[in-house]
């Protein structure tokens, strides 16, 4: 998923080291920061991003008040931070009390812990998930030859339309929305085409595309009496227009939290495709796609054949952040049908532990180690770490990676991955952990990913071998 970007505008009464620390910190964290440079560009950088932290010293800024209004104005989520004593006035923080978004703070580490903890509350939420989404389709429709406008933001506080996209002389106007269910429900379809159908914009006319990141019924769509501009989308659609791009199907499919192993690609209306691309598809598949094509697959074994090489030839040298990002690339290949959300790097509450990865069991999904591991297990979530070592790893990480684990938060399955694997005492303690706490921990080594990769190369299940390693497990436990 892409990163959350993050405004960060500062007084001048706050100190470098505190605008360097907390820059720092959120970058660290895996945000997009941008902060205060040349007035001109001030807005630009607030418009780009999804949430605008303002931090005031003790004393007021004219520059930073006109920001705060303007972020406001742009309907952005915005969080003002008062330090403790200041005399700031009613104007800003009246406006902001209003929307429960003023925080005092007392030094620099109360700062950086209150906006991290906004920051990971807010990518936690419909919201978020609403605009990665909405990103997504933006940059799906780049894909299929639409630009989309650079006065978008401006148009769109006048029309009331998420996007809006040209192709030459041709326009359309982009409405986003996206629910946690597979199906759309139909009075919920029926709204949305009944807003949209009263949206006028007064500068350009085109097509109007609603799109639904879920299936629809399409034998319902026949009775809503569309407009000839009207154009719906749904996920069938989706899967059409990324179907050779492998980065936009891994995020769309990072975003889901059901399987579509059932879902057939179907092809879009003809007037969103370019002209090329649509007579192409009319000729070849008849307006419909249903399997993978040969290029893709040869994409796919060349993808994991470099992984494999890579694997055989890795050195543990303390590159712990490319480990870790190779290693999350590797899960996304192998698991992406299984697993959904893909967050990485959180810190626990007390700020003392980071798990690397966390993922969820995508809903409906049936693939028997996954379904085994909610049934039995009664976890809907699986943590995952990274241990770039050069030797095997010990009982230690074992006992910090089940900090992380707890049952009343569905959450009580982890894989730790490692160069080779775990050593005698840490086998010991991975047995305890299930003994005792009923917390399963399954340590997987560079060879072990490797067989999973060959089993994915040549068509076979990878989960197979995590399950064959969980039977032995489960068979040796002694009391």
């Amino acid at each position: 998923m892409a990163k959350i970007r993050v405004y960060c505008g500062f007084s001048k009464a706050v100190s470098l080291d505190i605008v360097e620390k907390l820059n720092k910190e959120l970058s660290e964290q895996g945000y997009e920061v941008a902060g205060r440079g040349a007035s001109e560009e001030n807005g630009k950088m607030i418009s780009g991003c999804d949430l605008c932290l303002f931090i005031y010293g003790k004393g007021r800024d004219d520059i930073l008040d006109r920001e705060v209004r303007y972020a406001v104005g742009m309907n952005k989520n915005v969080d003002v931070f008062i330090e403790s004593g200041a005399d700031m006035g009613l104007d800003i923080s009246v406006e902001m009390r209003r929307r429960q978004a003023v925080w005092f703070w007392t030094d620099s580490e109360d700062l950086t812990a209150k906006a991290v903890n906004i920051l990971q509350n807010y990518s936690q939420s419909p919201m978020y998930r609403g605009r990665m989404f909405e990103k997504l389709v933006f940059d799906i429709f780049a894909f299929a030859g639409w630009h989309m406008e650079a006065e978008a933001a401006e148009m769109n506080r006048n029309c009331g339309w998420d996007g809006f996209a040209r192709r030459g002389d041709d326009y359309c106007f982009i409405e986003v929305r996206t629910y946690r269910r597979k199906f759309m429900e139909i009075g919920v379809l029926k709204q949305m085409v009944l807003r949209t159908s009263l949206i006028k914009d007064i500068h350009r006319k085109g097509l109007k595309v609603i799109v639904f990141g879920n299936l629809i019924r399409w034998e319902r769509v026949k009775n809503l009496n569309l407009d000839e501009d009207t154009i719906i989308l749904d996920l069938s659609n989706l899967l059409y227009l990324v179907k050779n791009n492998e980065k936009l199907k891994k995020r769309l499919f990072s975003m889901l939290d059901y399987t579509v192993d059932d879902v057939l690609p179907k092809a879009p209306d003809m007037r969103l495709l370019s002209g090329a691309e649509a007579e192409k598809d009319k000729e070849e598949v008849g307006g419909e796609s249903g399997d993978i094509t040969g290029e893709a697959i040869s994409e796919a074994t060349a993808r994991i054949t470099s992984y494999i090489d890579i694997l055989r030839e890795w050195d543990a040298d303390g590159k712990s952040r490319e480990y870790e990002n190779l290693c999350t690339e590797i899960l996304k290949e192998l698991f992406m049908d299984d697993l959904s959300v893909w967050k990485e790097q959180k810190k626990s509450n007390d700020d003392l532990y980071r798990f690397d990865l966390i993922c969820k069991i995508r809903d409906g999904r049936v693939n028997p180690f996954w379904h085994f591991l909610e049934e039995f297990f009664n976890t809907k979530y699986i943590i995952f770490e990274f241990k770039n070592y050069k030797e095997a790893i010990t009982q230690k990480e074992i006992y910090t990676t089940e900090k992380y684990l707890y049952a009343k938060a569905l959450r009580s399955v982890a894989i730790i991955l490692s160069c080779h694997g775990a050593d005698k005492n840490a086998e010991k303690a991975i047995k305890g952990a299930l003994r005792e706490n009923g917390k399963l921990i399954i340590s997987i080594s560079n060879e072990d990913i490797i067989h999973m990769l060959e089993a994915k190369k040549n068509n076979e299940e990878p989960s197979d071998d995590l399950y064959t390693m969980l039977d032995n497990m489960l068979m040796a436990l002694e009391k």
